[in-house]
């Protein structure tokens, strides 16, 4: 069990907003999609082959990250239980964010030709974020009295901010 009201730890905690925040700006939102569309389209033809189907490139790009969402609101659930009865949240946490790292990684082979890599390392990313910030949530009440989650976790999303207004 941790420490409550930790200053180190709850600074710790911020920080991890202020790293997600970067992820969700520069993958999802901002510069992936310009990228993905740039090399997606080749002409007039926004047609890309998904495993042999054909699918309009921006719309396979959407249905990837809905899926990520729905898969992400399917799994975290059962495993949160998992990991509050075993008491290994911060294992789920580092898993999922090592995870998104990798994936993150892989799309810097995604060229254009090989689709599969971009979207499956889109939605691999995605989900690991969305799942990680579940395990990050988890830990508030454990690093901070009742009392003190709405500040503290304003603290997180302000870090957050920040973090993707200096990128």
């Amino acid at each position: 069990m941790l420490e409550k009201s930790n200053k180190k730890v709850i600074n710790a905690w911020a920080m991890y907003d202020w790293a997600n925040s970067v992820y969700s700006l520069i993958i999802i939102s901002a510069v992936f999609p310009v990228y993905y569309i740039a090399v997606t389209t080749h002409g007039h033809n926004d047609k890309v082959f998904f495993f042999g189907v054909e699918f309009i490139n921006t719309a396979l790009y959407s249905y990837s990250i809905a899926f990520a969402f729905l898969l992400a609101s399917i799994i975290t659930p059962v495993l949160l239980g998992i990991a509050e009865q075993t008491g290994r949240k911060k294992f789920f946490m580092q898993f999922f964010c090592y995870l998104r790292s990798l994936a993150c990684a892989g799309l810097y082979f995604f060229t254009g030709e090989n689709i599969e890599i971009g979207i499956l390392c889109s939605l691999v990313a995605c989900l690991s974020y969305v799942a990680s910030l579940v395990f990050y949530s988890a830990y508030l009440p454990e690093i901070a009295q009742s009392n003190e989650h709405e500040s503290i976790a304003t603290k997180g999303f302000s870090y957050g901010l920040m973090g993707s207004t200096l990128l």
